[in-house]
């Protein structure tokens, strides 16, 4: 029960300004910042950014701690989803830039080993024109093993790739927006 001689009070924040204002000035110091910066009034429209990017800053704690309105609850929704977006950017770009290294270091020694192979087959060739049995049973082999040597790089680019894949996947179902069904019956 509520005491009726109480009487409710909202929060005030001395030192700080109301936070609808706060957001319009933002907004405004934004405009003017893409507007000195287009002009090519590079240090103002820096100077003016950055006092942008600071009153931007205190409004989204405001809002982030009294959420009075929708529009502030859906600010807070909108900088949370934000974050878990940039977290995911940041996932994928790693993920992608570690494999796509990987794989390059694998393709280009698996390049190496092709063109070693073309030798070997040449010298297989002139082992079989001049009708060397012992020498084109020894080029045999090696190719053989060059072949599963090339084969094997193949499987590890091939692994790098699709790990990355399911990497990917799975940061991608992190931030993914949970979707209420219904229970099946």
């Amino acid at each position: 029960m509520e005491d009726p001689d109480r009487e409710l009070l909202d929060r005030r924040d001395f030192g700080v300004p109301p936070h609808g204002p706060l957001a319009l000035l933002a907004l405004l110091a934004f405009v003017a910042a893409i507007v000195l910066l287009a002009t090519g009034q590079l240090i103002a429209g820096l100077l003016v950014l950055a006092a942008a990017l600071g009153l931007a800053a205190l409004w989204t704690e405001q809002v982030r701690r009294r959420r009075d309105s929708a529009f502030d609850r859906a600010a807070v929704e909108a900088a949370r989803r934000s974050r878990a977006v940039a977290g995911l950017a940041a996932a994928w770009t790693g993920t992608w830039s570690e494999t796509g290294t990987r794989v390059a270091r694998l393709r280009g020694e698996a390049r190496l080993l092709a063109r070693r192979r073309g030798g070997l087959l040449r010298r297989l060739g002139e082992a079989a024109y001049e009708g060397d049995i012992a020498a084109v049973a020894k080029l045999t082999d090696e190719l053989r093993t060059l072949d599963a040597r090339i084969a094997a790089l193949d499987a590890r680019a091939r692994a790098a790739v699709a790990q990355a894949r399911r990497r990917s996947r799975r940061e991608r179902l992190a931030v993914q927006r949970t979707e209420p069904h219904r229970p099946v019956s």
